[in-house]
């Protein structure tokens, strides 16, 4: 699972880090501590869950969640802010929670637990093939950019890393 951290407290960014760490050990968190930050670096579309402060120094948590959107409408978006009156704004983003600072590490833990659930049932299952040189690979739908039909059942699939041929039918 692949997390960003945008908060200008440092303080905030451990507790949360350390906190994630420890429920999902293979987690990998990236920390950034403004939102101008956060969108100059170009894996920001990436991420499968991204923690955002609200207030914050330059572009608020609201208006960076108001950029990511346009870059990815499906990232899991959190908000975590001492600012409780403005909780009904953030689901305008369609934040999947709202947290208010201090976080525990309860909420956290029930938090993680309810957005693994909702990655696990959004992924789409792999398709397996078994290629023209006999080798069998699994592909995931979104990874395939197109199909071309070619003479004899043979069909060719082109992602983003390679292209494979097997000879059969598209269900």
């Amino acid at each position: 699972m692949k997390i960003a951290i945008c908060d200008d407290e440092p303080l905030c960014i451990q507790h949360l880090t350390d906190a994630i760490c420890n429920l999902i050990p293979c987690a990998a968190v990236n920390k950034y501590l403004n939102g101008h930050e956060l969108l100059s670096d170009n894996v920001c579309s990436a991420y499968d869950v991204i923690f955002m402060d609200i207030s914050m120094p330059g572009m608020d948590g609201f208006e960076t969640a108001e950029r990511l959107r346009i870059l990815n409408d499906r990232q899991i978006l959190v908000f975590v802010t001492t600012l409780k009156d403005q909780m009904q704004q953030g689901f305008k983003y369609d934040a999947a929670d709202y947290l208010v600072k201090p976080v525990t590490y309860e909420q956290l833990a029930k938090l993680m637990n309810r957005i693994q659930k909702r990655m696990n049932r959004s992924r789409t299952p792999d398709i397996e093939i078994k290629t023209t040189n006999n080798k069998h690979i699994h592909l995931s739908p979104s990874d395939i950019h197109f199909l071309e039909y070619k003479h004899g059942h043979r069909i060719k699939i082109t992602t983003s890393i390679q292209t494979y041929e097997y000879i059969g039918k598209v269900d």
